[in-house]
């Protein structure tokens, strides 16, 4: 099953660092990152499923974008997806209630987990202002390589839960897919932008 990481519109652009201009959240949306070429290629997908991929309007619900994507790709390859995100969100996919409930995470896990969210959140708007006029996609990749470099959030987690983890991530990815290997997905500031973390 492939979870669409929801939270309210407001909620979603201060947590994932985005301005509330942005007309969407796509930042850990399985759709946006299965229209990738090299994604594609790790989930095998064919030429008609790539066809049909492009077709899909990117707008809509969580529940409607992911319904979408799900009838056009296999079993498998929505298991192989769903493993790439994670990968993809690094500690960040803390985050995703559904994640946190297949961790059986403690209430107090939760709260711990929220609080070093919030305590982190300054730094990354401060980073993501070096990058206000990138795309949504040069974005999307500087939150998750930000919140992939946030290893201490994983030390919440007991053992069993980082097993848990490990094993819902899958394998490794390629270092081929953009986006999913730390330090490497940060875009330089574009216009001249400045700032700490924003590449060379």
């Amino acid at each position: 099953m492939i979870v669409v990481l929801a939270i309210p519109l407001a909620a979603a652009c201060l947590a994932l660092g985005l301005g509330a201009e942005d007309d969407m959240i796509s930042w850990g949306d399985p759709l946006e990152l299965a229209r990738r070429a090299p994604v594609q290629a790790e989930l095998g997908l064919d030429d008609a499923q790539k066809e049909r991929l492009k077709r899909v309007p990117p707008d809509g619900s969580p529940a409607e974008r992911r319904s979408r994507l799900e009838d056009l790709i296999t079993r498998p390859q929505r298991t192989r997806l769903e493993q790439l995100r994670l990968q993809y969100m690094g500690p960040a996919a803390l985050f995703d209630p559904a994640v946190s409930d297949r961790l059986k995470l403690t209430g107090p896990q939760r709260t711990k987990i929220d609080a070093e969210r919030k305590a982190r959140q300054t730094v990354l708007d401060e980073e993501m202002s070096a990058i206000r006029f990138a795309s949504i996609a040069q974005k999307n990749d500087f939150i998750a390589d930000f919140w992939r470099q946030q290893g201490q959030l994983l030390k919440i987690l007991d053992e069993p839960q980082r097993a848990r983890l490990k094993e819902a991530q899958g394998e490794a990815a390629p270092k081929a897919i953009p986006g999913l290997e730390p330090g490497k997905a940060t875009p330089t500031p574009p216009r001249g932008g400045t700032g700490k973390g924003a590449g060379p």
